[in-house]
């Protein structure tokens, strides 16, 4: 991401070049991918809260994702020792910022990896975050994993699609919306637009957005938490 922001700034032979700002950039990435837009918004590891959390097995993790992300330690050794070949890792314990200055604002969707940057981690972000999530996302465990990133991101709003499941982005209804969100979002993140400022509030998105489309794999919208 970061070399390809580099080559759109040169301007030779670059297929964006004369149309894409280099200086305001985005990043929007769905399920497992949203824990790389949240490296490339500023968040740092945190090697030592997702050993705390390991061990402390939250119960609402399936044993598949509990395994995916802290059974093998073996291969988190090897990512630190390769993380220490790079001068990642810093005496304070969270790896320096992966980030870039040009990257204003981000957009997971089923987003996770709060075990993995934990409070300490994404205090330091520095984009603007609009969290898409789903309210019936067992496999990533709505609450507390999104609501976790949300309360502890600096600068972020969440969009909830009630009663949608994790793979919401293949669904119609929710990718049309979903365009529309992202549209609003960066343009008025990134291109400064206040003109899409009112699509970013608990009242369109509660209301007005529902009048869009025909919804079927979703119950509803809420601007924020869903609570039970």
């Amino acid at each position: 991401m970061i070399a390809a922001l580099d080559d759109v700034g040169t301007g030779v032979g670059h297929p964006l070049a004369n149309i894409a700002d280099p200086s305001r950039a985005g990043v929007i990435v769905n399920s497992f991918g949203s824990t790389i837009s949240l490296a490339l918004s500023g968040a740092r590891y945190d090697p030592a809260f997702l050993e705390r959390t390991c061990e402390a097995k939250p119960g609402g993790w399936s044993e598949d994702w509990w395994n995916g992300v802290c059974a093998d330690p073996e291969d988190w050794l090897e990512v630190v020792e390769r993380a220490k070949a790079l001068g990642l890792p810093e005496p304070d314990g969270l790896w320096r910022a992966l980030g870039d200055e040009r990257i204003r604002a981000v957009m997971p969707m089923g987003p996770q990896g709060f075990e993995v940057y934990g409070p300490s981690g994404l205090a330091h972000a520095t984009a603007s975050a609009l969290f898409i999530a789903a309210g019936s996302d067992v496999e990533n465990d709505y609450d507390p994993a999104t609501t976790d990133l949300y309360a502890h991101y600096p600068d972020a709003e969440l969009i909830t699609f009630v009663g949608a499941g994790h793979i919401m982005i293949e669904q119609l209804d929710v990718g049309s919306l979903i365009r529309m969100f992202a549209t609003a979002f960066f343009g008025f993140h990134l291109a400064g637009d206040d003109r899409y400022e009112p699509l970013l509030t608990r009242e369109f998105v509660e209301e007005d957005a529902l009048g869009l489309v025909e919804a079927s794999s979703f119950k509803s919208l809420a601007w924020g938490v869903v609570e039970d």
